[in-house]
């Protein structure tokens, strides 16, 4: 699951604690169906969000370029950015219907209408034998289908607070995790799956054929229709708790308690401490942004099937699960993001490591699917990779190098850039692109080749994770109570943001760093530089040849800005951890 995902489920967490203070022992006896409801709902959220994350895999060997996937990741954006429309959400809505299902009910409907719409037409967006993509008409309906799924987000998480009884109201982050965990490995994993006729071939049938066992199109209809039926129960059958007089309280505020809550936000952007954190955020992850966007899209090109790669995410599932409570007590110290200093340097050389791997995989892979060496390999990577950007495990993974690196002096966290080992990550990354090729060769992917891969994308995923959990322990330690909820909410969103720019960026900029050149004899001139020169190449008989993949020179780009990005970073964020909490509250503020 994509990390601004989980930090939405991180910041609920957050909401659920400060809320329900003394609620009492859990007890789920009378709130079984309530939870499944729960549980459903965020599943049925999980899907968009999966569908989000497949299509620029079906997209990457459909001729188009790296411009067009970053015009396509902008349909990421709409859960980065639903603060915007929050405080509408919870003020507005119609007393009689229910405070939640005014909102739940006309989104959900809208979601299963729009995705039976798109499956009408989504196979010619696509561009079916041949033909070009309509990449505008895709991006703008996927990212209008992630705006419902973000609004419904918005519904549904107020709408838990009332559903459970209070003493089990810390349930709700779990029906989150789980749901939408679900359901984003049903829109992407399984869905990548069964549509591949490589993997339906080899695992699901008797007779091999030309297709997988579904359609972007069919899967869109199916999922529409689930939308509309199971929303049509819930609008009738489930009703809300009646909470009468706060909401006849809360509809006399209306737009009161809108303009309350953009003021809060105001405020709290005015703190000095709070403006140079989100300096910070906004910033980190650019050194990222060229693996954490680019790579995996580089290895389908390399030829490393897509629900390989999908399938890489699952055995890390129970890693994500058993993390939090393994590391929980490392992040909950004054310097929380101590922890995510430690993982910075590992992760950031994940980007070299998947580069080498990307370049060598046409080699490695040949003609035939990625080895389970291979896959394994990459698997490693990308599981370090997360783990060190999670503040749970790449908190153990930083003590327990740090424990290692002891004997080397009074402060071995200072040498830590220049320690090889928990360096390796990001040109591991690149390394393992590179070698890509080579490791495939024209079989299937060896064992060899798919163990490497598994290695690097263990490495990265633990790298991922422990800077995840990390930011998230300190959001939470700053995060003045008076308005915590909405604290919480405008950091997460401005880490959000500070995920969701580079990566664009990085995609953008791909195409402007490669060079290539038409190897028709006539056309020595020809560079390709854009579609008409591209045509009057291959009009020609020619080729065009790649001489400099913009893929390496970006992934050298990001490792230096990187480290420079950490000479300022690291004492901005130990200055940060250092300040009193009164740094963090309004009241600072409002005094002036």
């Amino acid at each position: 699951m994509p990390v601004t995902k989980r930090r939405n489920i991180a910041e609920k967490e957050e909401l659920l604690e400060n809320g329900e203070p003394g609620a009492g022992k859990s007890d789920i006896r009378g709130d079984e169906v309530n939870i499944a409801v729960l549980l459903f709902l965020y599943t049925l959220q999980g899907i968009p969000l999966g569908l989000g994350g497949a299509v620029p895999m079906l997209l990457q060997n459909r001729g188009i370029t790296y411009t067009q996937q970053a015009e396509f990741s902008f349909v990421n954006w709409p859960f980065s950015i639903k603060l915007l429309w929050a405080p509408i959400v919870d003020a507005i809505f119609c007393q009689k219907f229910g405070r939640r299902k005014t909102w739940l009910v006309p989104v959900q409907y809208l979601i299963g209408i729009v995705m039976i719409i798109m499956s009408n037409g989504v196979t010619d967006w696509l561009g079916p034998d041949g033909k070009a993509p309509s990449m505008p008409i895709l991006t703008m309906s996927f990212m209008f289908l992630n705006f419902l799924a973000a609004t419904q987000d918005i519904a549904v998480d107020g709408w838990a607070l009332t559903m459970l009884k209070r003493c089990n109201v810390g349930h709700a982050s779990t029906c989150n995790t789980v749901g939408q965990t679900a359901g984003f490995f049903l829109g992407y994993v399984l869905f990548l799956a069964l549509e591949s006729p490589y993997f339906c071939n080899k695992y699901l049938r008797f007779e091999p054929e030309t297709t997988g066992m579904v359609t972007l199109s069919g899967f869109l209809m199916f999922w529409g229709w689930i939308f509309i039926l199971t929303t049509t129960l819930i609008a009738f059958l489930k009703h809300e708790v009646d909470e009468s007089a706060n909401d006849k309280d809360s509809k006399a505020r209306g737009m009161s308690d809108i303009v309350i809550a953009y003021k809060q936000l105001y405020t709290i952007i005015k703190l000095p401490a709070v403006r140079t954190l989100a300096l910070v955020l906004f910033t980190a992850k650019i050194g990222f942004c060229a693996s954490d966007a680019v790579s995996g899209l580089k290895l389908v090109e390399a030829g490393v099937p897509r629900e390989d790669l999908a399938l890489l995410a699952v055995p890390l599932v129970p890693i994500q699960i058993i993390m939090p409570v393994l590391l929980a007590k490392h992040t909950t110290g004054p310097e929380p993001l101590s922890l995510w200093l430690r993982a910075f340097p590992p992760r950031l050389l994940v980007g070299p490591a998947v580069a080498a791997l990307a370049a060598l995989t046409p080699a490695l892979l040949g003609d035939s699917p990625p080895s389970y060496f291979y896959l394994l390999l990459l698997m490693s990577l990308y599981a370090f990779h997360q783990v060190l950007g999670s503040p749970y495990l790449g908190h153990l993974v930083s003590y327990i190098m740090s424990v290692g690196l002891s004997t080397l002096g009074p402060s071995p966290l200072s040498l830590w850039p220049r320690v090889p080992a928990a360096a390796a990550g990001g040109p591991a990354a690149a390394a393992l692109a590179a070698l890509t090729p080579a490791l495939l060769g024209g079989a299937s992917p060896s064992y060899f080749y798919l163990l490497l891969l598994m290695s690097l994308y263990a490495f990265h995923q633990t790298c991922l994770y422990c800077m995840f959990v990390a930011v998230l322990a300190f959001f939470a330690k700053v995060s003045d109570p008076a308005v915590g909820g909405t604290y919480m909410t405008l950091l997460n969103t401005v880490s959000n943001l500070g995920t969701n720019w580079p990566n664009t960026l990085a995609l953008w900029a791909i195409d402007h760093l490669t060079y290539k050149k038409c190897t028709a004899p006539e056309l020595t001139d020809n560079m390709c530089a854009n579609p008409l020169e591209t045509e009057v190449c291959t009009g020609a008989g020619g080729k065009c040849a790649t001489t400099l993949d913009g893929f390496y020179t970006e992934t050298a780009i990001c490792l230096v800005v990187g480290f420079l990005w950490l000479q300022w970073g690291r004492p901005t964020i130990h200055r940060l951890q250092r300040l009193p909490a009164s740094a963090w509250q309004i009241r600072s503020v409002l005094r002036r």
